[in-house]
This record gives C-alpha cells, structure tokens and sequence, in this order.
C-alpha cells in the first residue's frame, strides 16, 4: 500500500459566463445565435464598425465624469487613448480580435473581479454584461449602460477584501494591473491601469451587447441566458462541491486553483466531515486563489505550517501574485503510518 492520492483542478474554468461554451440546448434559437455571433466575429465585413459607433462619445463623456469623481489618476490620459486609439478600432478586428488586449488584462482582469461579487449578507452581485448572471434588462444600450455605470459607481457593497469588511462600489475592487505581473502592460499603462481598464471593460461589454443584439433582435437571447444561468451557473459552487464528493470522492489532497475566498468558505464547511481546507494567509487582492484540501483521517491539521512567504520572498521577479502560490508543510495524522509530507 502506502502513498496517497491527489489531484488538482483550476475552477475558474467553470466561470459566470452563460455563453462561455458551446452547449447542447434545446431550442433551435440557441444554436441560431451562438452560430450568428461565431461568424459576425470570423466575418463581420461591413459590420466591423467603429468601437465609436457603438461605445459613443457621449457614453465616454458619463464614465470620464464618474473616473473623474471617484479622484483616479490617469483620467485624461486615458481620455487621449481613447479619442486617438480605442474609438477609432474596429469593434472586431481591431478590439475584440486583438492579441495585446488580452495580453495587457486589459478586459479580462476588471471582468474577473466585477463579473460576480461575493458580498458579506451572502448574496451575489452581477455586473450589468452579456457574460454574467445578471438578470436585468439589457434590450437597449441606453438602458443596459444606465445599469452598467449604477452598479460600478453607485452601489455600495459589504465585501470582504484581505480580511477586512468594506463598503465599496465595484469600482473600488478595481487594481492596478502590475507590468512586473502581465509584461505586455507597460509601466505607464500600469500607471493609468485602473481607469484605463475600466474604459477597456466598458467597451468590451457594450461590442458584446451589440453583437447579441444584431444576432437576436428580439432579445431571445436573455431568455436563452437566463436558462443556462438558472440551470447551469447559480449553482456553481455546489455543483463542484458536487464532482469532488462524487467522482473524486478516493482523493486524499485536492489542489484548487483560482478559486474565490466564497468557494472557500463554502468548501470548507460543506466537506468538513472528509478534509480539512488550507488558504493563503494572504488571499488574493483579484479573488482568485490557491487551496488545498486535506484528508482528515491523514493529515494533521494542527501541524500545518505555511511556508508561502518564504518562497513569495524568493520570486519578487516573478508575475506572482498574493494568492496565486499556496506551500505548506503538514505531518501525518498520528493514527497513520506513513511519513511527514
């Protein structure tokens, strides 16, 4: 006998995106628009219109003056970006296909941490996007960026960041995007990284929405989402809670990548009969986060000793993040034979 059994799994990839994969569905329409928005994105010809002419001046106006009150850095010079560079792209070829966008974070980062917000009452805040649980009105521009910017701006939120309790709106959860971490950014694009990648964000759902839009004109499309969201996605965390206990149930270490300080606590009381949970002492500032899952009747709980700073202070050079490393070193159960791990 001897040795123990692990496995690891990265659950971000079973993200708050509806759309994010193909599904078998079934209603007819489903298909019809995934196919329609699939080829506006390989062929949109004509319709690859300006990034101006579907996020306009006017919407840039409103959230400049919203950046602008919240007293951020970098506003006018993420004004210029806009009137030289981004408002000028094509929304397809030019913002949605490009490479350094999504090398940069630029989109993907605020996504990441406003897409779906854990509050401290337990409920779930969703951004106003195509590409989350939000289940508001979005049949119009107007009307889904009348949201879009009252969640961001104005809706204050319990949440708990590094240990502490804020009252903040989502724009407050917004960092910097650090050039030591995503090289592709550079240090003056760091500097202005907040209202820049707002921008960026703003942007982005707006093409999506837009894409959508022109594919279901009659707004299928939300009920369709809303479907997927109800079946699939408000469960989320149950349901991996759900594979681990059933498919994985002979693992005795689970590693978990990029996982949220609320999976935690909900993995943590939910398996507590079988394992025992290890986070960072520092969790992670974009809730995406590093556990590990022990197995009760193997594992010492109180001999574990986390070693994560020691081995933090040896890669300042490294795109290493608080949260993204989890080390630690932990005895065997005293009941069992087998050696320290």
């Amino acid at each position: 006998g001897g040795g123990i059994t692990a496995i690891s799994w990265n659950i971000a990839a079973i993200n708050s995106n509806p759309f994010e994969y193909w599904l078998t569905h079934p209603d007819e329409d489903y298909a019809k628009l995934m196919a329609s928005v699939e080829k506006f994105i390989l062929e949109p010809a004509e319709q690859d219109v300006r990034v101006g002419d579907v996020f306009t001046d006017e919407m840039w106006s409103e959230l400049k003056a919203l950046m602008e009150k919240e007293g951020w850095p970098g506003v006018a010079e993420t004004e210029s970006m806009w009137k030289d560079d981004l408002s000028q792209r094509r929304i397809v070829s030019g913002f949605m296909k490009d490479k350094t966008i999504g090398d940069k974070r630029l989109a993907s980062m605020p996504d990441r941490v406003t897409n779906a917000i854990g509050t401290m009452d337990g409920s779930v805040a969703y951004r106003p996007t195509v590409i989350s649980n939000y289940a508001g009105e979005m049949r119009s521009l107007a009307a889904w960026w009348d949201a879009w910017c009252g969640f961001m701006f104005k809706t204050p939120l319990q949440v708990e960041v590094k240990g502490k309790v804020l009252s903040t709106a989502p724009c407050g959860l917004l960092g910097k995007i650090r050039h030591s971490k995503y090289p592709a950014i550079s240090e003056a694009e760091e500097a202005i990284s907040i209202p820049l990648q707002t921008l960026s964000m703003a942007v982005f759902d707006s093409i999506l929405l837009h894409l959508v839009s022109l594919a279901s004109p009659d707004g299928k499309w939300q009920a369709l989402k809303q479907e997927i969201v109800n079946t699939l996605l408000l469960q989320k965390d149950a349901r991996v809670v759900d594979v681990l206990e059933r498919s994985y149930a002979d693992a005795d270490c689970v590693f978990l990548q990029e996982a949220t300080a609320r999976f935690a606590d909900y993995a943590e009381s939910r398996l507590a009969d079988r394992y025992f949970l290890v986070r960072p002492a520092q969790m992670s500032a974009n809730n995406q986060n590093s556990l590990l899952l022990l197995r009760n009747s193997l594992f010492d709980k109180n001999s574990v000793s986390e070693l994560t700073s020691h081995a933090m202070s040896s890669l300042e050079s490294q795109p290493v993040a608080a949260g993204d490393l989890l080390l630690i070193a932990v005895s065997a159960s005293s009941t069992q034979g087998t050696p320290d791990t």
